[in-house]
């Protein structure tokens, strides 16, 4: 037994020695590291990357101090016949180094790269950052090196061959190895997508009146709610950096895909595709690719249906409403309007066609309104109205100012056209054409909304109603009920729903009259069914389009916050307007009160922030109605969504 401990503590030794070469084999290939991650990764100069911690320079010098401690210790040993005797360190000849090791450890913290590396990075300021990864490598391996050389003051004495050889090249292998993973890092965005295996039953029917708020829900930190569209079973919520559908009925989440580090500074690259409750888009980088990633999710399971790269062709401005917004994806392929072209591309880049429109038209003089482009499913509408040739030879200004002749041109000899383009390959559905008069104006669209069971979704222009998918002429719009702008459309807050089983249709009077407001329900042959009188005093024209259900319609009344004194209680509530044969009164309306922290007024009082914006926009999707309440401005909104339920 006595011979055995000897042995036992020769070999403790011998191990801690061979580990204490291993640590100065780190700490000299790190000054080598150094060099590389301050001047070769330094892209514009030498530690110009702002997102650089300061303090792993404080590593530098402790790796400097501990240096020079390890090399005069080393250099007093002498060689000893027994290199198993353990020396006779005193405590207080260690406490120096012991200090040391200590401070390039804490350093290792201190020293963190906070904007840069994901998991601990603010998604708001994160930068990536190579080289600010690479200098807190440094502190780490001056760390780990200063650990393990803490095994030559306290090993063997005499320089041994066999440990040099062995621990040495360890340790700066291990620097190699950290060197590696410096751009695996500063390249890691993690993705969160959380789906489910299958549907998760029928969704819920979209209410047709609403009586109580059902559910709330609270957005995740460190992003911002840009919108809520409507999936198939609930609300998808659009964030900044992904989306998140909720079941309509209880608020509990379904699925998420969220790229919190990595998404597209675009937001109409995100959300429910145009015209499709059923599938969802998310644009975002994985790593630190060039190109972008871009999904085609199931809004009923969150799988991914599509998964191809982004088409580095889409301008940054594509989303205006000029351009449209994304529109659609089919097999690989891009839809999206710049300039008033409408262009596929596919997932190789190639241009699959594209089709100009209004003033972008070479062919012939035309003219498109505003809302000229109207994607639905899988196909695009376009209107426009174009001048004969024969009218159109004398005009070849393009400019935007030659609008008015344009208009003129057309008015003389021309014709108006709706054609519906399939999405994918831009082949026309189908198309509708009838010669101008001489008041004629460019189309407007207006979509319906969506269509109740068993009935078929429309577009109107002006006081005439079309079948989206066959541009078959409908009768839901009655003769002579809707007046038409001087522009020629119907104007906002007109159509408030229409399908082809029937239209409901504000019809607004003259401001001078006094005339009440009343809205109309008519049939599938444009008969009129019921009328519901709504007086103007309380229910301004531009407010009735908050939200239309079957039986309701639902406007919200709330106090904006500036507005109020500190601790002052302002309304907010969401008004229910029954539609019935009848004329309403005050007494029929039906408030559904919430509460909000959004909108608790500031404490500096009233007009200390005037300018703070409140959005309300109510938004029906299956299960409920949901109330998307904003306070602020973009960025640094805030956002909280309310269900509002039967």
């Amino acid at each position: 037994m006595s011979k055995a401990k000897p042995d036992r503590a020769r070999a403790v030794r011998w191990l801690t020695g061979t580990l204490g070469w291993a640590g100065g084999g780190v700490l000299a290939a790190t000054v080598v590291f150094v060099g590389w991650a301050w001047w070769g990764l330094g892209g514009e100069g030498p530690g110009t990357d702002s997102a650089v911690n300061p303090r792993w320079g404080a590593s530098v010098m402790v790796l400097g101090v501990f240096g020079i401690v390890l090399v005069r210790h080393l250099r007093g040993q002498g060689t000893d016949p027994d290199p198993a005797q353990p020396r006779s360190r005193s405590r207080k000849h260690l406490l120096f180094p012991v200090f040391l090791v200590v401070t390039a450890v804490v350093f290792v913290f201190v020293a963190l790269p906070t904007d840069s590396l994901p998991p601990l990075a603010s998604p708001r300021d994160f930068t990536a950052s190579e080289q600010a990864i690479a200098l807190w490598g440094v502190a780490v391996l001056v760390a780990l090196g200063t650990v393990l050389s803490l095994g030559v003051l306290l090993g063997p004495r005499g320089k041994p061959r066999g440990l040099w050889w062995v621990g040495a090249p360890a340790g700066a292998l291990v620097v190699v190895l950290v060197a590696g993973l410096v751009t695996p890092l500063s390249e890691y965005r993690p993705v969160t997508h959380t789906f489910l295996s299958e549907a998760p039953g029928e969704p819920a029917p979209v209410p047709t009146d609403v009586s109580e708020v059902g559910w709330t829900w609270t957005a995740p930190e460190n992003t911002e709610v840009v919108r809520v569209d409507a999936g198939s079973h609930g609300p998808v919520v659009v964030l900044r950096d992904g989306l998140i559908a909720l079941d309509g009925r209880t608020g509990d989440e379904l699925w998420t895909h969220r790229a919190r580090y990595s998404y597209s500074p675009l937001d109409w690259t995100r959300g429910v595709l145009s015209g499709q409750g059923g599938l969802a888009s998310v644009t975002f980088r994985r790593g630190d690719d060039v190109e972008w990633s871009h999904l085609t999710l199931d809004t009923a399971t969150g799988q991914i249906v599509e998964d191809v790269p982004f088409p580095e062709e889409v301008p940054w401005n594509a989303g205006t409403w000029s351009d449209a917004r994304l529109l659609h994806t089919d097999a690989g392929n891009y839809v999206y309007g710049h300039k008033r072209t409408l262009y596929v591309v596919g997932t190789d880049y190639e241009q699959r066609w594209e089709r100009p429109f209004g003033a972008a038209n070479r062919e012939r003089l035309c003219v498109s309104g505003d809302t000229a482009v109207l994607p639905y499913e899988d196909q695009i509408i376009l209107g426009e109205m174009c001048a004969d040739q024969p009218a159109a030879e004398d005009l070849t200004d393009e400019d935007s100012r030659s609008w008015g002749d344009r208009v003129d041109a057309a008015q003389e000899s021309g014709t108006v056209s709706l054609v519906a383009l399939d999405a994918a390959t831009g082949e026309e559905n189908w198309r509708r054409e009838w010669d101008t008069h001489e008041e004629e104006t460019p189309p407007v669209l207006w979509p319906g909304g969506a269509p109740r069971p068993g009935a078929a979704p429309v577009f109107l222009v002006a006081d005439r109603a079309f079948d989206v998918r066959t541009g078959q002429d409908l009768d839901v719009v009655p003769a002579d009920l809707v007046g038409l702008h001087p522009f020629g459309h119907a104007g906002k807050g007109v159509y408030l729903h229409a399908d082809s089983e029937g239209a409901l249709i504000a019809e607004h009077s003259d401001s001078e009259s006094g005339d009440p407001l009343r809205v109309h329900r008519t049939d599938a042959e444009g008969n009129v069914l019921e009328s519901t009188v709504l007086p103007d005093s309380w229910l301004p024209a531009d407010r009735i389009r908050g939200a239309v259900l079957n039986d309701a319609l639902t406007h919200t009344d709330i106090t904006r916050p500036g507005s109020l004194e500190a601790g002052e209680r302002g309304t907010s509530s969401v008004v229910v307007t029954p539609l019935r044969e009848a004329t309403v009164t005050e007494e029929d309306l039906r408030r559904i009160d919430f509460g909000s922290d959004l909108l608790v007024p500031p404490e500096e009082g009233r007009g200390s922030r005037p300018s703070l914006e409140v959005s309300s926009p109510l938004i029906p999707v299956p299960g409920a109605l949901v109330l998307a309440l904003s306070v602020g401005s973009t960025p640094g909104q805030a956002t909280e969504p309310f269900a509002l339920v039967p």
